[in-house]
């Protein structure tokens, strides 16, 4: 049910905590940590799709960006890991940031792992990616 975001580095603008939210799933409620970025670059995106009968998908690429020109991109997330100014962080429900992760809201973040319940992207663009499905 929840996507995971894996990226060795995302320079991101406009990124912020938005607070603490709950998602409707089909498995009912989830409490989530709500980040919106305004435009990333990710560098070796690979987006890991959940199990879905036997088989979850894999979307990987070297390089990737997402551009809110018309919008921004929101996740819903159940864990954030990262390395942001040179420390590292650790974001779920129930130890949410205590302050703006990147305070000018600019910046670069190493090592991403985010498990998403919902991502809402106004462009993504995907160059030359590949998706290979796995047995689950």
């Amino acid at each position: 049910m929840a996507t995971t975001l894996l990226a060795s580095s995302a320079q991101v603008t406009g990124f912020s905590y938005a607070g603490p939210k709950t998602v409707s799933t089909r498995a009912g409620q989830i409490a989530a940590l709500e980040f919106t970025i305004s435009s990333a670059t990710f560098t070796a995106l690979d987006l890991q799709m959940p199990c879905a009968g036997h088989a979850w998908l894999e979307l990987s690429q070297p390089t990737a960006s997402s551009t809110g020109t018309t919008g921004q991109l929101t996740l819903d997330a159940i864990s954030f890991d990262a390395t942001v100014n040179g420390g590292a962080v650790s974001y779920a429900p129930s130890t949410p940031p205590s302050s703006q992760p990147l305070p000018s809201g600019s910046g670069t973040m190493i090592g991403l792992r985010i498990v998403a319940v919902s991502a809402m992207a106004a462009q993504l663009a995907l160059n030359e990616a590949t998706t290979e499905a796995h047995s689950c």
